[in-house]
């Protein structure tokens, strides 16, 4: 029966007018369930061959292994630290690992009247253009707004408004800062930049304080939705009861479908996991607190998610520098005196990795020890069952640094981990996009530049002298694809001439 009919049926037959709008719901697929997108960002860039996955003799997407420390091909770095070897461990079928991908945006879309334009190298200043894929506006040195809302705020609105979410879109932080040097959200033209909320404290606060959350209950936007069911059921049943025959049928069948919602809202949906967690009390302030405080933002971003506050997030671990982080917690080696500043924090570590294997060391254990609160929080979502499978299931968890090698807008690392309720490919894969392929070796990153330098052509050299043509994916290709993951259908994103998706992507 359609639905137009069904719903003439039901007015005739007198039921409560509030029923309507669960038709809709009762046509979509029972075991549906949000699809959700978080973007976790650091900074400084990452060791390529600590990075990138070694290719196996058949070269194929699924056909590879981490590094191995103390490998590499003849004239180059050796491996150092295997660095997605956290989530590899745990999360390699539900993963997507993506080469390719270049900030064309910052470097090539420069618009008359917007001063300067940074180089290929200009590594600090592309978290203005990482989620926005458009050229900043008042660009100069040391400043610079947002030419365009970031991908995070452009698909959280879309999914607010048609959902009714309380919130349309988080920005998380840790040590981040406000700015175009700070924060990788921004909310559209010449927007100065959404500041992370740093302190666990106060996102407690916005999220859950004064939401009457009864603990161990659903939040409550589910108990809403649950009372018009609990309303509902018997008005169906003491209507159907007056008719007979197939009439009588179809009044059953609708009550059986609010049944099934019900269920869905009392187990194994991401509402009926909700509870209000405890609040956080401890001052988070201090160096050596980083670790606890990446866990606890961690897991209420995971509440938030289960109880349906929101859809989309931002989790960015520092500003562009990091010059407020030393890993004090990674050992003696990473304390004392830095190479070039006063102390060994993560700017000192990621400017000189390349002097010595120690400096290797210690610049790719810290982006493991980042790669390490990705999986964390992934295990949260994993551990939460929902319909046949977890949250995770439902959600792209995304992994991206703002820098390729050696502060680069070229070869950004990215690593895809969920999903998406279906909408892509996982399984364990190694996508090779652009033109950086060395299908001869079994040393796949060698796709963009590293240690950056100009041949007399033109083109891009790494250290070990091998030049590169400039043909990677713009990074808006991928901010188009999480879009239509997501149910919010783009083609183009941040500058228009770096539209399309990508396929390899897609399920």
């Amino acid at each position: 029966m359609k639905t137009t009919s069904r719903r003439a049926f039901l007015r005739a037959a007198g039921v409560s007018p509030a029923f309507l709008p669960l038709l809709d719901a009762g046509e979509a697929k029972a075991a549906s369930h949000p699809k959700r997108l978080v973007i976790f960002h650091w900074s400084n860039g990452v060791r390529r061959n600590d990075w990138w996955p070694e290719l196996g003799p058949s070269k194929g997407e699924t056909d590879w292994k981490l590094p191995v420390p103390g490998t590499g091909p003849a004239g180059h770095s050796r491996a150092s630290v295997p660095i997605l070897e956290p989530l590899v461990k745990e999360f390699r079928k539900d993963m997507i690992i993506v080469g390719g991908f270049d900030i064309q945006a910052l470097y090539e879309a420069r618009r008359p009247g917007y001063g300067e334009t940074p180089s290929r190298g200009a590594g600090h200043n592309t978290m203005v253009c990482l989620l926005t894929g458009a050229y900043p506006t008042q660009y100069r040195t040391g400043f610079a707004t947002s030419g365009g809302p970031s991908i995070d705020q452009y698909v959280g609105r879309a999914l607010a408004m048609r959902h009714n979410l309380p919130f349309a879109a988080l920005a998380i932080g840790a040590r981040a800062n406000s700015g175009f040097q700070g924060t990788v959200s921004w909310g559209g033209v010449d927007h100065p930049g959404v500041t992370p909320e740093n302190d666990p404290r106060n996102l407690f606060k916005t999220l859950f304080a004064g939401r009457n959350l009864p603990a161990g209950t659903i939040d409550r936007l589910a108990l809403r939705r649950k009372s018009v069911l609990d309303y509902l059921s018997p008005e169906l049943t003491r209507f159907g009861a007056r008719f007979g025959g197939e009439d009588r049928k179809k009044i059953d069948a609708h009550a059986q479908t609010i049944r099934d919602l019900e269920r869905q809202l009392q187990g194994g949906t991401a509402s009926a996991a909700c509870s209000s967690p405890a609040a956080p009390m401890t001052d988070f302030g201090p160096n050596d607190m980083m670790p606890a405080l990446c866990k606890v933002q961690a897991e209420l971003l995971a509440a938030a998610f289960r109880c349906d506050l929101t859809r989309v997030a931002t989790f960015n671990f520092e500003n562009t520098g990091g010059n407020n982080i030393a890993f004090s917690w990674l050992g003696p080696e990473f304390v004392g005196k830095g190479d070039e500043y006063p102390t060994r924090q993560h700017h000192d570590i990621a400017h000189n990795f390349f002097r010595s294997e120690l400096g290797a060391m210690r610049h790719s254990r810290v982006n493991q020890w980042f790669v390490e609160q990705v999986a964390y929080f992934c295990r949260l979502l994993a551990q939460t069952p929902e319909g046949a499978g977890t949250m995770l299931d439902n959600t792209a968890v995304v992994v991206l640094n703002s820098m390729g090698q050696n502060h680069a807008a070229m070869g950004i690392p990215c690593v895809i981990i969920g999903g998406c309720g279906g909408a892509l490919k996982t399984g364990g894969r190694l996508v090779r996009l652009g033109g950086f392929k060395t299908a001869d070796t079994r040393y796949p990153f060698y796709w963009g530049p590293g240690e950056l330098g100009t041949t007399p052509d033109g083109k891009l050299f790494d250290i070990g002298g091998n030049a590169f043509a400039v043909a990677g994916y713009p990074i808006n290709r991928l901010l188009v694809s999480l879009a239509n993951a997501m149910d919010v259908p783009t083609e183009t994103f941040g500058e228009p001439q770096y539209g399309g998706d990508i396929s390899e992507l897609r399920a």
